[in-house]
């Protein structure tokens, strides 16, 4: 077993994170503007720079008054929807079945983090670390490192899979192979397994 330990990013890798199609799932209309007042600054979100509630009145405050059901519904049920990737979450089950340590590593708002159990596969994973309570996240170096210390793992026995490269260039930076995952998980498995 050349790797130990498969980490996995959550968002476009586990499940879909893609906004329009939350908007649709969320709220019975939107329209650009709305968008844009819903994701003003999603990364002080995933960062946790900015709490939930605050995070919520800035960007009613950016939208038509209108929309704030909408939005209110949005913020309210988001964390719940994502779409599963079931070509990856298969391979996660086959992973823990081959003995392997897995591991979430991604920027998410704190919300999410607190609901992230009610995807029922992430009951698989040994431990996950989420950005946003932590204050630090992708492509920081930091980031990585916390989850090494975290759960005592080394660099060279760990893997990496984001959908983002510079998160996957990060990651090589401190020492841990990793690919970029966009429909490619062929590819991926040759990595890991040889």
């Amino acid at each position: 077993m050349k790797y130990k330990n498969i980490i996995f990013d959550f968002g476009n890798v586990l499940s879909v994170f893609d906004t329009d199609q939350l908007l649709k799932k969320c709220t019975p209309y939107y329209d650009e503007k709305m968008k844009e007042a819903i994701f003003y600054d999603w990364e002080a979100l995933d960062k946790g720079m900015i709490s939930y509630e605050d995070y919520i009145g800035k960007a009613l405050s950016l939208a038509d008054q209108k929309d704030e059901d909408a939005i209110h519904l949005f913020f309210s049920q988001w964390y719940l929807m994502l779409d599963d990737i079931e070509e990856m979450q298969q391979w996660v089950y086959e992973l823990k079945k081959g003995g392997y340590h897995l591991y979430i590593l991604s920027n998410a708002p704190v919300i999410f983090e607190e609901y992230a159990y009610t995807y029922s596969f992430t009951d698989l994973f040994d431990g996950a670390v989420y950005s946003g309570s932590i204050q630090l996240s992708k492509p920081d170096k930091a980031i990585y490192y916390y989850l090494l210390d975290k759960y005592q793992l080394k660099a060279e026995e760990c893997f990496f899979i984001d959908d983002k490269s510079c998160n996957v260039e990060a990651a090589k930076e401190c020492g841990i192979e990793a690919m970029v995952y966009h429909q490619n998980l062929d590819d991926i498995k040759k990595a890991v397994l040889g």
